[in-house]
């Protein structure tokens, strides 16, 4: 019944939201014969987006994964606009714009307004109730969570939440597409953070907290996890990866909807997204990246993925995730050659001096911190997705 839905319902899918994780759901669903309308709010940042698809198909091609027909027949699936007036002839949609309610809640509603009583309309929140998204439509019924991960290519994992109102049909009409896409499901409740954001961000906050009172380096904080839990990426290179704008606002819907103090979010984690240090995706956050990282820590991702796949799926299959991922500063203690992990020399200075050199950054956490060692001295800026 599901398979049935699913050729019923998947035929034209709108995605919402053109960055980098809008335009890898697009490519994913191109690439298995399904016609994308790809929509944002300005062209420049759709031809972004295109060209982020673009890239990743060429990267697929000298692998040898696919041929240059099939680059070209993908790309040719796409329709691009700058409205959601195109929606109307979709039969599924995937809004991937930022993790904030109300952006949300706007584009739900102008959504409901466009597509068919039929169209499914998912939303690919890591953290927002879907019944609230639900509730500001005319078909909440219609309306469910579909959560992919970064980077989508490779990750093979989709977490889908039913709200209150959401129909079975609906459900499975999702995950029916998920399987068709490659991807394993899990299932969440409606909760904020559903599964994979409730465990992980409350690390990732912990993580720096332990930096911010100096309780280790963040590179010691990154390897104790990596290789005391065996964990891929440690929590703060994971979150330069997600972007610490995201991880921050994750925290703050958590803080919000459990009022539980244990979701506060650090004021170091604050500190960083107010003063634009969001990750890989500006060239610098906890570490500092070349230009090109967030490409090489995709292709990493990929690989490790493939490993895994590989090996049949199991988590102890890891390479060095450090080497991919651009990571200039990482070393504490002066300036000196790489270490055992391979990276660069890098200067981690005092948060007296941190400010000297930084005076828009000064006060709060970092002044509180005394211990605190930061990373410090990146030639080039990386551009934001």
């Amino acid at each position: 019944m599901a398979s049935m839905l699913y050729q019923h319902l998947a035929q034209v899918v709108g995605v919402v939201g053109a960055g980098q994780m809008g335009a890898g759901i697009a490519q994913i669903l191109v690439q298995k014969g399904i016609k994308v309308i790809l929509s944002d709010r300005r062209f420049d940042i759709i031809e972004k987006g295109i060209g982020n698809i673009n890239k990743s198909l060429e990267k697929q091609i000298k692998a040898g994964k696919i041929t240059p027909e099939d680059a070209t027949a993908a790309v040719g699936r796409i329709e691009t606009a700058v409205s959601l007036e195109p929606f109307r002839k979709a039969d599924f949609v995937i809004e991937a714009a930022p993790e904030d309610e109300e952006i949300k809640k706007t584009i739900f509603r102008k959504l409901d307004q466009v597509t068919p009583v039929q169209t499914i309309l998912a939303s690919n929140t890591s953290s927002i109730s879907i019944t609230r998204l639900a509730a500001v439509t005319s078909k909440p019924h219609r309306v469910v969570g579909m959560h992919f991960m970064h980077p989508v290519v490779s990750v093979p994992l989709v977490e889908l939440a039913k709200g209150m109102h959401t129909s079975n049909q609906t459900f499975e009409s999702t995950k029916s597409l998920c399987q068709h896409l490659g991807k394993n499901v899990c299932v969440s409740e409606d909760r904020p953070g559903f599964i994979l954001y409730r465990v992980l961000m409350p690390m990732i906050n912990e993580a720096f907290f332990c930096m911010m009172e100096g309780v280790g380096t963040p590179d010691d904080i990154d390897k104790g996890m990596k290789l005391g839990t065996n964990m891929a990426l440690g929590p703060l290179k994971l979150a330069d990866s997600i972007g610490l704008d995201t991880c921050l606002s994750i925290m703050k819907v958590l803080h919000q909807q459990f009022g539980d103090s244990k979701y506060r979010p650090c004021p170091l984690l604050s500190q960083y997204v107010d003063g634009g240090w969001l990750g890989v995706k500006t060239g610098k956050g906890v570490f500092y990246y070349e230009p090109g990282a967030a490409d090489k820590a995709a292709d990493k991702a990929a690989a490790v993925a493939a490993a895994i796949a590989a090996h049949g799926g199991s988590s102890s299959v890891q390479g060095s995730s450090h080497a991919g991922h651009g990571v200039v500063s990482t070393h504490t203690g002066g300036t000196g050659g790489g270490g055992a992990d391979g990276h660069r020399g890098s200067t981690y200075l005092t948060p007296a001096h941190y400010q000297h050199q930084h005076p828009h950054l000064s006060g709060g956490s970092v002044a509180a911190a005394s211990a605190v060692r930061m990373p410090f001295g990146m030639s080039g800026e990386g551009k934001l997705l």
